[in-house]
């Protein structure tokens, strides 16, 4: 499934609505795209995701109302371009392994906003070779592996926890600046 491929697209995906791409999932490809998941629905791919795909390309995938769900593989936000993943409802996303700013010149932004707010990953890599930024001011954000913010040469990551209900969680290791440059500031929240 494509949204934007050379041109902008958007998905809007209703409440209780079941929308499932079976070959993989681009948002953004070329182009600008958006997709809001709603209410109740479920959205995903047993494949891969990759949010702002090519150079051109610039995805949003918006988890704007309580109830929303949105599973994946692979899940590259800001694959070769720009790529976003909000999570502003009660919301859950289940993915593989994440990355946040993957090639040289991308930039992905992933922001968790509410205390219901969930998501699990496989391995969370903030700016591979990219831009990348995570920011939580509430919500649960867990890792099953490492956690690593500014991985590879590039790599420019950017890490903050700035809220209470904010928890962020690695059963692996905490890298920062492993080949590239990491930061991670929490003036409010968990870390562990």
């Amino acid at each position: 499934l494509t949204v934007g491929n050379v041109a902008g697209g958007s998905l809007n995906i209703n409440p209780g609505s079941i929308v499932t791409a079976s070959l993989g999932l681009f948002i953004g490809y070329a182009a600008s795209a958006g997709v809001q998941v709603g209410d109740g629905a479920i959205f995903g791919t047993n494949s891969f995701t990759s949010i702002g795909n090519l150079q051109a390309g610039m995805g949003t995938l918006l988890m704007a109302e309580d109830g929303a769900s949105f599973g994946s593989g692979p899940l590259y936000i800001g694959d070769l371009g720009t790529g976003s993943l909000l999570l502003y409802s009660a919301s859950t996303v289940v993915s593989g392994l994440t990355y946040i700013g993957s090639n040289p010149g991308s930039n992905g932004n992933l922001s968790i906003g509410n205390a219901g707010a969930s998501m699990t990953t496989d391995q969370l890599i903030v700016a591979a070779a990219g831009s990348g930024t995570l920011y939580m001011s509430s919500g649960s954000l867990t890792s099953n592996g490492d956690i690593a913010i500014g991985n590879n040469a590039g790599g420019v990551g950017m890490a903050t926890i700035n809220g209470t209900a904010a928890m962020l969680t690695g059963n692996g290791n905490l890298n920062l600046g492993g080949g590239g440059t990491g930061s991670l500031t929490v003036t409010a929240g968990t870390v562990s």
